[in-house]
């Protein structure tokens, strides 16, 4: 699985990446073209929470919370802006260990996962 800068997996072509995303993970674009999570990022429970918040678990019990309200909002918030309308955002689902929602957008969980354990939380 290739991995690039920023945080944010696509399942589309990206034509573009956002300076600055992805918080103080250090997170990394992937493309998920099939391949399978480590099992330890696995996402295996989402919900989505007002204010654009995800409460998350993975498979090894670790859970916490996404705060994506700056990422959606933001003015270069690309395919992520699809998602300001809260009964879409309301759609998140998991695809692979990854949050998804139709349309191809997904979250790197490795990022994820690294944050939250750090922090408990990963605003994006």
């Amino acid at each position: 699985m290739a991995m690039l800068q920023h945080g944010f997996i696509n399942e589309a072509n990206v034509a573009r990446m956002w300076g600055g995303v992805g918080g103080s993970a250090g997170a990394r674009l992937q493309f998920a073209a099939g391949g399978e999570t480590p099992m330890s990022w696995k996402v295996t429970n989402v919900e989505a929470l007002p204010n654009f918040h995800l409460r998350v678990a993975f498979a090894d019990g670790l859970s916490g919370t996404v705060n994506m309200s700056r990422l959606i909002h933001a003015e270069d918030a690309g395919v992520f802006a699809m998602l300001a309308d809260p009964r879409r955002f309301a759609e998140a689902f998991i695809l692979h260990g990854a949050v998804s929602w139709p349309g191809g957008i997904d979250l790197a969980p490795d990022a994820m996962h690294d944050a939250i354990e750090k922090h408990g939380v990963w605003t994006i």
